[in-house]
């Protein structure tokens, strides 16, 4: 007996498929709701080498969704949390932890170890980053989203006969959207069943195309609708203008406009609760201390005077941050301060502009 018998036993996998299995290397980009759960299904088929990309830490409304977590683990790294718990479960797994947000400079040194990669992200400046870096590098991967009682999946840049490749995420949408025009599960709500359905889509998905088993040849893209619990399918072809928005090397993948987005994630330009108001509480005439959520969200922010700034709005209110040196961004949980500050670094290239780790839920934690 072995633990892989019942998935051997099965017709068109048997002793070779399960070979194949172990050995593929697949990296998680996200280890979130979704990366919650394709990573236990990755690694119970005997997945030999897996990845695990994620620089965020755990809070308390993670839970409801990424059952890996407990209250344990809040305000600990994602990765190297996960990495642990699954070492224990699965120790004859090769497992390789970054805990760190993919950026267009750390992806050249990890896209490459890999044979397959699954976006479990929960943003499209990173979707395009492993769209654009699989279509350089050749590599198939595999999309969820949510998006309320929605959810979606597809694979894509999938190696076809004579060195064609199926459709990628650029043919479906050619640009990315601006920040200011995507909503996120903060604002929208998300239930964390519907999430553990795509994930494990996603898992099942890898398994058939890494055993070469089933229909996994792309150029479709899968919607699950919770409410209604229906499932449909939509075909999917070239985009005409989608070459035009690819990079063709790495050089021009560090200047798409997610690059100066997604490297903020890494930079010093993040700064802890403890250190905002120590240095800068102080300060009120030249730190502008700026709430870029929706109004009805709690808490309220009342420690020092705040602007109160959506990041649709961010553009036609240039003016009101003139006076300013120092802008503190924060939201719920830090993902759109990371996006406003992106965005306010190309407008104030002088002044200095800082993003609150993990949100105001994070500064509630201490």
């Amino acid at each position: 007996m072995n633990r892989f018998e019942r998935q051997i036993a099965l017709q068109n996998i048997g002793v070779a498929g399960q070979a194949k299995i172990r050995a593929a290397r697949v990296l998680v980009v996200g280890i979130g709701g979704l990366g919650n759960a394709v990573l236990p299904y990755l690694a119970a088929a005997g997945v030999g080498t897996i990845g695990l990309v994620d620089g965020d830490t755990i809070a308390l409304n993670n839970l409801n969704r990424q059952i890996l977590f407990s209250e344990l683990h809040i305000g600990q790294k994602k990765a190297e949390v996960a990495l642990a718990l699954l070492k224990k479960q699965y120790t004859d797994i090769i497992w390789q932890s970054y805990p760190v947000f993919l950026t267009p400079d750390n992806i050249v040194d990890i896209l490459p170890h890999y044979d397959l990669v699954i976006d479990a992200t929960d943003n499209f400046a990173t979707r395009y980053l492993i769209n654009d870096a699989c279509f350089l590098w050749k590599k198939p991967w595999i999309l969820g989203a949510i998006y309320r009682y929605e959810g979606q999946y597809a694979i894509f840049n999938v190696p076809q006969q004579k060195g064609s490749y199926t459709c990628n995420y650029r043919d479906v949408y050619p640009q990315m959207p601006a920040p200011h025009e995507v909503p996120n599960c903060h604002e929208t709500g998300v239930i964390g069943a519907l999430v553990g359905i795509i994930g494990t889509m996603q898992a099942a998905e890898a398994i058939k195309y890494i055993a070469q088993i089933g229909n996994s040849q792309g150029n479709q893209l899968y919607y699950y609708h919770f409410l209604e619990n229906r499932w449909h399918s939509v075909g999917l072809s070239a985009h005409p203008k989608a070459s035009q928005y690819l990079p063709k090397n790495i050089e021009e993948l560090k200047q798409q406009p997610y690059a100066s987005l997604l490297c903020t994630m890494n930079s010093n330009r993040i700064i802890s609760w403890q250190k905002a108001l120590a240095h800068y509480l102080a300060l009120p005439k030249t730190t502008a201390w700026i709430d870029l959520r929706a109004a009805q969200e709690m808490p309220q922010w009342t420690q020092t005077p705040y602007l109160r700034m959506a990041i649709s709005d961010i553009e036609s209110q240039l003016d009101m941050l003139q006076p300013y040196e120092t802008l503190l961004l924060f939201c719920q949980t830090g993902i759109r301060s990371n996006k406003a500050l992106g965005m306010l670094q190309q407008h104030f290239p002088d002044k200095e502009i800082f993003t609150l780790q993990g949100g105001i839920q994070n500064c509630i934690l201490l």
